[in-house]
């Protein structure tokens, strides 16, 4: 693993963290709403197709592939496996010490013919790992 790699991926996670805090900021504080929003995120690792996509009279810039489908999945995933937040092997084999607080389990994802190996934790987990880094 590079120091980049897993600077990268500590940002994103961060990043994962701190809009879960302002959406549940921003539940409490919205009088319709009353209670924290609920985020769940995932985070895949890849290389994907960057560009506008699209015919020439509605074009998008947009990143598309393998990994941003992936990554939408789990996302979706992460409800039903008791998790606020899922992480790709890949991008788990990235993190930093300490790792051991991610629960590992396998899970089929619509489009992949093989069960995927995910890390998931809820974000109480990640703001600790977050603040061990910084020990």
């Amino acid at each position: 693993m590079s120091d980049q790699a897993g600077d990268h991926v500590t940002r994103t996670l961060a990043t994962a963290l701190t809009i879960r805090t302002i959406s549940s900021r921003l539940g409490m504080e919205v009088r319709e709403i009353g209670r924290p929003l609920q985020v769940r995120a995932a985070v895949n690792t890849g290389r994907p197709f960057l560009g506008n996509i699209g015919v020439a009279h509605s074009r998008d810039y947009t990143i598309i592939g393998d990994v941003v489908n992936v990554a939408f999945r789990l996302e979706g995933l992460a409800s039903s496996l008791g998790c606020e937040l899922v992480l790709e092997s890949r991008v788990f084999a990235i993190l930093r010490e300490p790792r051991a607080t991610l629960l590992r389990m396998l899970s089929k994802v619509r489009g992949k013919s093989d069960a995927v190996t995910l890390y998931g934790c809820d974000f109480s987990v990640l703001e600790r790992y977050l603040a061990a880094l910084h020990e």
